[in-house]
């Protein structure tokens, strides 16, 4: 209601053109986003924001196409301004999002050091290595997400968490006969027997920090279970 009265007043301001479209985001109505945006754009080429928002709209319509295009306004975006962090997140769930798990994980390796979003880029980073829900990793993308994990700065309970995530996809993948394992993963070697002794050593770590009881049951009960079977 105060955009239509303010767009009668300053006709042609693409700042109201440009609050449309944030509204339209919000309301999950991506194609009128990206008009909005295009339009913003055709006013200031010059200016990222619009660009960034194109990506997002974009991706938000869901299409092979769209995102390839969003792809591209993201690499842009991020590959002109470094402190647009958000493009290169954009960048790699849309290079995901097309079956490009290198591509993307590469992508996430753009974000500076020296950024606050520098850990989210990589913990993000090794859930894209163990993703299944396009295709399995191969064991060799598996330990790349294990050799992250391990150099990451995190508290315990969030290094257990994310060293568990990485443990069951590993179990998973080496249960469905596609991926043999080699060497060693979290200290352990990198077969079934290994993952599960790693996994359940994590699984009853985090119960021992836990102060939720019924949290703690269940992670001991999930401990219990992936035990590695032995005559004792």
């Amino acid at each position: 209601k105060h955009l239509t009265g303010a767009s009668s007043i300053r006709a042609g301001d693409f700042r109201i053109t440009w609050l449309k479209g944030m509204l339209a985001m919000a309301q999950g109505q991506s194609k009128q986003a990206y008009e909005c945006f295009d339009a913003c754009y055709t006013e200031v080429p010059g200016e990222l924001a619009p660009k960034l928002a194109l990506g997002l709209a974009l991706e938000g319509l869901g299409d092979a196409r769209s995102n390839e295009l969003a792809a591209t306004y993201y690499d842009h975006t991020a590959g002109t301004d470094e402190s647009f962090v958000t493009g290169i997140f954009g960048l790699a769930r849309c290079l995901s999002r097309s079956g490009n798990r290198t591509e993307a994980v590469q992508s996430l390796a753009r974000v500076p050091p020296m950024s606050s979003l520098y850990g989210e880029g990589q913990k993000t980073a090794v859930r894209t290595l163990i993703d299944t829900e396009r295709d399995l990793p191969t064991a060799e993308q598996i330990a790349q997400a294990a050799e992250i994990v391990e150099r990451l700065s995190l508290d315990d309970g969030e290094k257990n968490r994310l060293t568990a995530e990485v443990l069951d996809v590993a179990l998973f993948v080496m249960q469905s006969g596609k991926v043999q394992g080699t060497g060693n993963l979290f200290g352990q070697s990198f077969n079934e027997k290994g993952v599960r002794t790693a996994l359940e050593a994590t699984l009853r770590s985090l119960a021992r920090f836990s102060r939720d009881a019924n949290d703690k049951i269940a992670l001991v009960d999930r401990a219990n279970a992936v035990r590695p079977k032995s005559l004792v």
